[in-house]
């Protein structure tokens, strides 16, 4: 059985993390480094690994935007509203740089074409 994992991989730019980081500070879920800690020896996921890991589900189509939405609202613990909030930030904020450095990964694997020359040492057929 082959892995969804191994077939899909989601690219993401390296400010990423400031911008996720950032609409986590703007809708007041942010962690201190003692939170973190915390979650850490109880063996639960930091907010930015739940928002991570979610993102990474809708972005493989396995979450419809209001599964998407009720994933935030059930894992982070907050109302319906800041949910859906948050989810369209991450949506236009987060995704968007996905979409854009999967385009620049798309252009960098082409490799442009090589001009053709003409062998100088050979007659042209007619």
């Amino acid at each position: 059985m082959t892995n969804n994992f191994e077939k899909q991989s989601i690219d993401y730019p390296d400010e990423t993390i400031e911008i996720a980081s950032e609409i986590l500070k703007n809708f007041e879920l942010e962690e201190s480094p003692e939170e973190l800690e915390k979650k850490f020896q109880l063996g639960k996921e930091s907010n930015i690994v739940i928002i991570a890991e979610i993102l990474r589900k809708y972005k493989e189509k396995n979450l419809s935007f209001p599964e998407f939405t009720a994933s935030l609202q059930k894992q982070l613990n907050i109302s319906q509203k800041k949910a859906e909030e948050l989810a369209t930030d991450l949506k236009n904020e987060v995704l968007s740089l996905a979409r854009k450095s999967e385009e620049i990964t798309a252009e960098e694997t082409e490799k442009p074409e090589e001009p053709k020359s003409q062998d100088v040492y050979r007659e042209p057929i007619e």
